[in-house]
């Protein structure tokens, strides 16, 4: 959620009842003054952001301020979130494409982004065996490759690529539609 103040821009999470105006907001404010336990060596976690405008500051011309941003900054080691408003069914598919990226050719977060793009943009793409029902249905939109429903996700933090034991980088876990570990 994008905020007139970058600080207040926010993820809605699941928030029990209360008077509290803020409950179940997670603010960019509240994600960089919050301490970790963390020691500064460990590597943190993939966050992925892929509900609109996650990686967006609409004032002060301060782009560097968003919520994937604060995250890094707090110790996560990669962040993907969106730059504009995307269509949830073209989301769906391109993040489920992403994950087989992370998880099946073990690419490392900047990497696995590329070649979603990439695969998006393909007209004879081919859908990776964990694509079923809905979303490899998706999939055959004439639409999938325009350019509003894929660029706007960005990486944010660690360009590394994969161990060279072709292991996953340490601390990597998925963080989807704004919910943290």
């Amino acid at each position: 959620m994008a905020s007139l103040n970058p600080a207040r821009s926010a993820l809605r999470l699941a928030a029990g009842p209360g008077p509290d105006p803020d409950r179940g907001l997670l603010t960019v404010a509240r994600i960089l003054d919050d301490t970790t336990d963390r020691p500064p060596d460990t590597a943190g976690p993939l966050v992925v952001l892929s509900a609109c405008e996650t990686d967006l500051t609409t004032r002060d011309h301060d782009e560097s301020l968003t919520l994937a941003t604060a995250l890094v900054a707090r110790g996560v080691a990669d962040a993907v979130g969106s730059r504009w408003a995307v269509r949830d069914s073209r989301t769906a598919v391109m993040m489920a494409v992403f994950h087989h990226f992370l998880t099946a050719d073990n690419l490392a977060p900047p990497d696995a982004l590329r070649a979603t793009q990439m695969w998006m943009l393909d007209p004879d793409r081919t859908p990776p065996p964990t694509l079923h029902g809905e979303l490899r249905h998706e999939m055959t939109g004439p639409d999938l490759g325009r350019i509003h429903h894929w660029a706007a996700f960005t990486h944010q933090g660690n360009p590394a690529p994969v161990a060279v034991t072709g292991q996953p980088r340490p601390g990597s876990a998925d963080c989807s539609r704004g919910r943290l570990p």
